[in-house]
């Protein structure tokens, strides 16, 4: 039972520890190989801001082992003097960090600005087309309004040539028959007067031999002759 506590405490202690510490706003920090001042140095200097991982508890003279790794992928493990370790990255640290979140804010910024400004181009070109379609549907709507009335006096005038061509055609029958009845009443005409032409020379004949008759009667009776 109690190994099985001592494993449980040993396993939150080891938790504990294993967080990240920084050296302090200080220009160079020594690594040393033991927590002990004339210790041998690993490393005679690490910059400040240096991000470490403690891996044990603080010692009775304030050394804490702590383990980093370098530029070149290289995990050095040495003690370094606490008073020296904060929790939280220095101020140029820090600064650095958020100059770059700013920069990254900015340039997302940017790209969002850019996008909006292309989104606006892109709603007034549809506005524009938009209008533009209202504006041709108006005028096809118009042309559809005129065709439609000359239509419909197309229709009417195409009506009313047909009445006046069927009315035409009647006059022209009517023309057709006028001619007809006036060759027929030239024919009686000419007919009336040959008899009227012809009884007049027989009434002249039938005068002249009336007189002459006359005459004669009287030439021979003595009438003349008295």
């Amino acid at each position: 039972m109690k190994q099985l506590v001592g494993l449980v405490c040993l396993l939150f202690s080891t938790t504990s520890l294993a967080e990240t510490l920084y050296i302090r706003d200080t220009l160079y920090l020594p690594l040393r190989a033991e927590p002990l001042d004339a210790s041998e140095l690993i490393r005679k200097g690490l910059k400040s801001g240096t991000p470490l991982e403690s891996l044990d508890a603080l010692t009775i003279n304030g050394y804490r082992w702590v383990r980093f790794e370098e530029d070149n992928g290289n995990v050095v493990e040495g003690y370094i003097q606490d008073q020296y370790l904060v929790n939280q990255p220095i101020a140029r640290t820090q600064l650095q960090t958020l100059s770059a979140s700013l920069e990254a804010a900015t340039q997302e910024a940017n790209m969002a600005s850019a996008a909006l400004s292309e989104a606006n181009t892109r709603r007034d070109d549809a506005v524009a087309e938009a209008t533009a379609s209202q504006e041709q549907l108006r005028v096809a709507n118009d042309d559809i309004v005129r065709i439609s009335a000359l239509s419909a006096d197309a229709i009417n005038l195409a009506a009313a040539l047909e009445t006046e061509q069927q009315r035409t055609r009647e006059q022209a029958a009517e023309i057709e028959a006028l001619k007809a009845l006036r060759a027929t009443l030239s024919q009686d005409v000419e007919q009336r007067w040959f008899l009227i032409g012809g009884a007049v020379v027989f009434s002249g004949a039938l005068i002249g031999f009336w007189t002459s008759r006359r005459i004669y009667h009287r030439g021979f009776s003595g009438g003349w002759g008295r």
